[in-house]
């Protein structure tokens, strides 16, 4: 089955510059934008391409964190965080499971009928995702850092703020951004369909070790001839490998959430589903998370949530 040919290319380069107290420039590489104005947009691109190096310093907070309640833990509003100077030892060192290489390097593999399967659910943007072998974790903890869930921004300094929506999860990532909530009561994943997930995937009744369980499906093979319960099960395992190692990762090795596992049950309704709201609601919830932390003096912070879609954002919204 013939593909459309992807219109050409432009890259964009950013300077930068992090040891700026408010982090306005950055050296952070380059954003691939589009050409064709048909498949581009005026502030986000759809596919890109950026090389991190993280600096040598801790990142400054200059005022309290203001907390959304209906979205995460509670946090008194009196509490300053303390001021972190650029080259602060107390910052936090952060970690993550984020891996656009393990991504990329798994997508790279696809044969035509694999690349058309993921297509068929409204993943097609991750095919397009670039092999990037280290990401600059103290610049995600920095965005993070600067989130206001109340305002939904990236607050960098009171004159400039970014505002973000789920919307622009989908601009960014080419993820499905349907009509179907994934946490509505509605779809909650009930015992029956995660098992039947489960069945379909070869999984064993007990844990949620499923990351290296999908990656081997992926990478296995299928082809137009292969029965409809194969190709269902490489569709899930898509969006579960995805989800744990790009989108929504866990703390966990070869974890992975099941609270989404609903939006699998069908693979032909996938793209209903509004899976940017999902990934964007765990962002706030994971940004919270990094400002508890950096408040809480931790040694350590662990980076859930799609922090490098913070990183786009910010780069293609910021003059170069």
């Amino acid at each position: 089955m013939g593909q459309p040919r992807p219109s050409s290319l432009a890259q964009k380069m950013f300077k930068a510059d992090l040891r700026d107290p408010i982090a306005s420039k950055f050296w952070a590489g380059s954003v691939t934008r589009r050409v064709d104005p048909d498949h581009s947009h005026p502030e986000l691109a759809r596919t890109f391409s950026l090389l991190l190096h993280p600096p040598h310093h801790a990142f400054p907070i200059d005022s309290a964190f203001d907390i959304s309640p209906s979205l995460a833990r509670p946090m008194d509003p009196q509490i300053q965080a303390p001021p972190l100077a650029p080259d602060d030892k107390s910052a936090p060192t952060p970690t993550s499971r984020t891996s656009l290489q393990r991504v990329s390097s798994v997508v790279s593999s696809f044969n035509d009928f694999k690349r058309f399967l993921v297509e068929q659910i409204g993943f097609g943007g991750i095919l397009k995702v670039p092999c990037i072998t280290r990401l600059n974790l103290k610049f995600s903890t920095w965005l993070m850092s600067k989130v206001d869930v109340s305002s939904r921004a990236i607050v960098v300094n009171p004159k400039f703020k970014i505002r973000f929506w789920p919307a622009d999860i989908h601009k960014v990532i080419g993820v499905p951004c349907g009509a179907r909530e994934i946490d509505s009561p509605d779809n909650q994943p009930s015992e029956t369909s995660v098992k039947f997930l489960r069945a379909v995937l070869g999984m064993s009744d007990r844990g949620n070790q499923v990351l290296k369980i999908a990656e081997d499906i992926l990478c296995g093979d299928i082809s137009e001839s292969s029965s409809d319960m194969e190709k269902d099960a490489f569709k899930i395992a898509f969006v579960i490998f995805t989800m744990g190692y790009l989108l929504a990762p866990s703390t966990k090795h070869d974890h992975s959430a099941i609270d989404y596992w609903s939006a699998l049950v069908s693979t032909v309704s996938i793209p209903d589903f509004n899976f940017c709201k999902y990934i964007y609601h765990d962002l706030l919830q994971a940004s919270q998370k990094v400002q508890s932390d950096i408040h809480n003096g931790t040694t350590a912070t662990h980076l859930m949530g799609c922090h490098i879609f913070l990183q786009v954002k910010y780069l293609v919204t910021t003059p170069s």
